[in-house]
């Protein structure tokens, strides 16, 4: 081992001693675990060339986790810090968690996801890498409040940001969700912080992965003019695979095998389109190669685990929202041509979204230091730099950066805690583990999508078509899926602990097996540790009731900042 970090500090010297690589950040949206062809050749094989070539020659990290939803990964990814520790445990929720007398405890009341932003306390990754040289871009999902324009991307370290503010949205008329804004669905489609509505993307109901196919390739080559020598980032949040599920028929004829009408259909069909937005990324790379060849990092992940009844995690169990594998495992992949070498290889060791933050800021060879409030200016992700640079020469009994991680910490979840917690093999997780019935590994079927939407487009601009409007979003969870034959939740007064790496499946409960009484006594301790570490302090918030901020969109009938800095309330 002392050999190993020989070499990893000589290898971090050499790449350091340039200008930082090109960092581009590729976040899928609601991804299965088994919706990719190198884990699930049968369906997708052939149908996604972009994404396999660069899986072929990529960095693969099997024990890369994320947060169960998609929100909570999105902070973690940006603050480096999980959401237990950043106080976005509290975010969307409702009521208080603890009471201290006749008050809610500071960090334990919840506000509406509306109406709360990520704290501006934490600095958030762009900024980061600003320190650093970066040109910092965003394209598509932010997720992460917006009630002001210090809250929006362009105000939290990115130079420029295409995409949409909250976490759901029709895929061509680009309207949101009307369960965040009132029960009615108005655009949420903006450019730094103004109305998109001036683009002939959102004129043409330009089906979303097309648009920021498009929008990647611009920023590209934008980028080789104007600032040739210094690094960028681009952060791609997709918006699929995230309902409304939208049929295309030029991505569903690439699939002649799967039924018609399928979930399964629709689901993988959404993905060739993300497939071609990759190869639209690649093809501009390619032509800057002055620019970025041999100079570029490429990460690949989802934000957390397939939704039931639409993907595929199988042999993985659960689901999104649940704490299982199925639901904060997710396929990840590093690529880096002329930095990480050629050649597909296995990164063993465990790894959490929160690391890209401190792992980024190496590379950039900027300090994270102090980069939250006080008690939180150091954050949790780890280093993963100089074992992902030398994954080609690690070995099963490598010591690796990670030991353990947090999967889930949250006080109060329903009538109890909610926790789910790693170290080394082995996982514990108490609590409402499974909020929609997404308790088993939830099988490949031809799950009907009755509510899929038809691409706008297809329609005159004035259309009545509801299935595409998204106050119809469709969610597709594993509802029903839990039987008497099945196995139950693991409630706190009798967690389940299961060996995730010989038992990828979790069908072993091992709490009440002696053999394991010593393991099983050190992750409660280190839970109970955890606990200690909660956030405790607000988030950022308005003070507006429902009544007072439904006013307001409906005056500006478009998601836009629409509130003060809580310094200014």
């Amino acid at each position: 081992l002392l050999l190993l970090y020989m070499y990893v500090s000589t290898n971090n010297m050499a790449v350091a001693s340039d200008n930082p690589p090109h960092i581009i950040f590729l976040l899928v949206d609601d991804l299965g675990y088994n919706n990719v062809p190198w884990n699930n050749a049968s369906v997708t094989q052939g149908k996604l060339p972009h994404i396999t070539a660069l899986s072929d020659n990529a960095v693969h990290i099997p024990y890369l986790y994320v947060q169960r939803w998609c929100t909570v990964t999105r902070a973690s990814l940006m603050t480096g810090r999980p959401p237990f520790r950043n106080g976005w445990n509290n975010f969307g929720a409702s009521g208080c968690s603890k009471q201290c007398g006749n008050t809610c405890c500071p960090g334990h009341q919840g506000y509406p996801e509306e109406l709360s932003s990520v704290p501006l306390a934490f600095e958030m990754l762009p900024s980061v890498l600003k320190r650093g040289g970066y040109k910092t871009h965003m394209l598509g999902k932010w997720h992460l409040g917006h009630f002001t324009e210090n809250h929006l991307p362009v105000g939290r370290g990115f130079d420029t940001h295409f995409g949409f503010l909250l976490g759901s949205e029709t895929h061509d008329t680009h309207n949101s969700w009307g369960k965040h804004t009132c029960n009615i669905g108005i655009p949420d489609l903006i450019n730094g912080s103004k109305k998109a509505s001036d683009t002939l993307y959102y004129r043409n109901l330009t089906y979303s992965p097309e648009m920021y196919g498009e929008e990647m390739q611009r920023l590209i080559n934008l980028h080789s003019v104007t600032a040739p020598t210094s690094p960028f980032f681009l952060y791609m949040a997709f918006q699929n695979n995230h309902a409304p599920y939208t049929k295309v028929g030029v991505y569903e004829e690439r699939f002649p095998e799967l039924t018609n009408g399928s979930m399964k259909l629709v689901y993988n069909s959404n993905m060739a389109a993300v497939d071609d937005a990759v190869g639209k990324l690649m093809s501009s790379l390619n032509k800057q190669n002055q620019v970025f060849a041999n100079k570029t990092l490429i990460i690949f992940q989802s934000d957390n685990g397939g939704p039931g009844k639409a993907a595929n995690n199988i042999p993985l169990r659960g689901a999104k929202f649940g704490v299982y594998e199925g639901g904060v495992r997710t396929n990840g992949f590093i690529w880096g041509e002329g930095i990480l070498g050629s050649g597909k290889h296995i990164y063993l060791g465990m790894m959490h979204v929160v690391d890209w933050y401190t792992t980024f800021a190496t590379i950039a060879k900027v300090s994270v230091d102090n980069t939250g409030p006080p008690g939180y200016d150091i954050p949790d992700g780890v280093n993963q730099w100089g074992a992902l640079l030398n994954t080609s020469i690690m070995s099963a009994t490598t010591e690796f950066p990670r030991t353990e991680v947090v999967l889930d910490l949250n006080p109060k979840m329903g009538d109890g805690p909610l926790v789910a917690f790693r170290m080394g093999d082995y996982k514990i997780i108490y609590g409402q583990v499974a909020r929609h019935g997404e308790d088993v590994v939830i099988p490949d079927e031809d799950w009907p999508c009755n509510d899929c939407c038809e691409l706008r487009s297809k329609f005159p601009t004035n259309s009545s078509n509801n299935m595409c409007t998204a106050l119809n979003t469709q969610l597709y969870y594993g509802d029903a899926l839990t039987t008497e034959s099945n196995p139950s939740p693991c409630p706190s007064s009798s967690p389940c602990v299961f060996n995730v790496v010989n038992d990828i499946s979790e069908s072993v409960n091992l709490i009440n097996n002696s053999n394991y009484s010593t393991i099983i006594a050190e992750l409660k301790q280190r839970v109970q540790y955890h606990f200690g570490r909660l956030y405790n302090q607000d988030i950022d918030h308005t003070n507006y009731t429902a009544t007072q901020y439904c006013n307001i969109v409906k005056n500006y009938s478009w998601v836009l900042p629409y509130g003060y800095a809580p310094s200014q309330q």
